[in-house]
């Protein structure tokens, strides 16, 4: 008989063979596979964003080049020493440039593309058909996509012309 009597209400519990919980190993092999995880959705997410952004702008290029022809086209001319104003073509925009564009009373339409930069108009010479756009703040490494988004639009376009440091379209409207 043991020298303590056992109470009818405590239970003795060996402990187990077999560990619970996980080990150092399998913390770090889960953290591991979750970052993964959660980079390869960060760089699908970028990816899809930037495609967006050069898609709108290209969008907004087409946009502005119909909503210029068809204030032209009324009997206005762009020229070189002459005014041009956002507020002239607002009407002939979507909203979200319509409504930045209506108040806007210089060449540059601020704080417009997808990338918070400027859309600049400039006539290009004293022929009335020709015209710059100038698109500012465009990621260097979304340039050659731009270019392409803007070719599949129209292929009578000139990607970069003269006197342009920025990203810019020339159009010639002859």
């Amino acid at each position: 008989m043991s020298r303590f009597p056992a109470h009818p209400h405590v239970r003795f519990c060996r402990p187990s063979s077999a560990q619970s919980g996980f080990t150092l190993v399998e913390v770090f092999l889960s953290i591991g596979i979750f970052s993964l995880i959660v980079l390869g959705v960060l760089a699908i997410y970028t990816s899809v964003v930037q495609q967006k952004n050069t898609m709108l702008a290209a969008t907004d290029v087409a946009t502005i080049r119909g909503a210029v022809s068809r204030w032209a086209a009324d009997g206005n001319a762009y020229k070189a020493d002459g005014p041009f104003q956002w507020s002239f073509i607002s009407d002939n925009l979507p909203r979200r440039l319509g409504n930045a564009a209506a108040s806007e009373t210089s060449a540059t339409l601020s704080k417009a593309n997808p990338w918070a930069g400027d859309y600049i108009f400039r006539a290009t010479s004293r022929e009335p058909s020709k015209w710059t756009l100038q698109v500012q703040n465009v990621p260097e490494n979304l340039r050659d996509v731009l270019r392409k988004n803007l070719y599949d639009f129209d292929q009578n376009i000139e990607l970069t012309p003269r006197g342009c440091t920025q990203f810019c379209v020339g159009f010639d409207e002859e």
